[in-house]
């Protein structure tokens, strides 16, 4: 690894090799002492004599979706946690109106699923294979399932029978909020009956 280099968090830094060319020790990225943290980076130091080896860049969220196979299950909960503070903004804030099709059938039944849920991904409104609405996921969503619900049976009044949460989509949807379930069923039977 060059010496005093900007390593990507996911980069593999870890087993890279390194040299200090001040003191000749030899060891592996890992092997490096954490220096000083700054704004965007943490600086690796050599163990022996603290000169800087390179700086590791922390990740941006994008780059921690992207390498989810990576976390660790920590880093798998913050990024959770993010999300799910990135939904209450997106809640707080007035929802776009839906971009949606003319639906010409009498008795509609759609579907809330979800796309790459490992991960997030985007929520998918479906009429049967074809996706009439697309954004993205969110953790503990039900709150926006009821909103988009509303939304829905405005649109297409009472052509439209049920909005049916997929399996799939479930543990997004539902979250870790046990009471989650309810409150979509019961607004599901609210919103369209029955």
């Amino acid at each position: 690894m060059s010496q005093a280099g900007i390593a990507g968090y996911y980069s593999g830094w870890q087993t890279q090799p390194c040299i200090c060319e001040t003191c000749g020790w030899t060891g592996l990225g890992t092997d490096c002492a954490a220096g000083r943290v700054r704004s965007q980076a943490e600086e690796r130091v050599c163990p022996r004599c603290r000169v800087l080896q390179f700086s590791v860049a922390f990740p941006a969220v994008e780059e921690m979706r992207a390498n989810w196979a990576k976390l660790s299950q920590t880093d798998r909960i913050h990024l959770l946690v993010l999300d799910g503070m990135r939904a209450q903004v997106i809640e707080s804030e007035p929802a776009p109106p839906l971009q949606l099709p003319e639906l010409a059938e009498e008795d509609l039944v759609l579907l809330w699923d979800i796309e790459d849920r490992e991960r997030g991904g985007d929520t998918l409104i479906r009429y049967g294979e074809r996706v009439i609405w697309r954004e993205p996921a969110v953790f503990e969503g039900y709150r926006r399932f009821v909103e988009v619900a509303r939304l829905l049976r405005g649109k297409y009044g009472s052509r439209l029978r049920d909005l049916l949460p997929t399996r799939r989509s479930e543990p997004w949807l539902y979250g870790d909020a046990l009471h989650s379930p309810g409150v979509v069923e019961n607004n599901r039977k609210d919103i369209f009956g029955g």
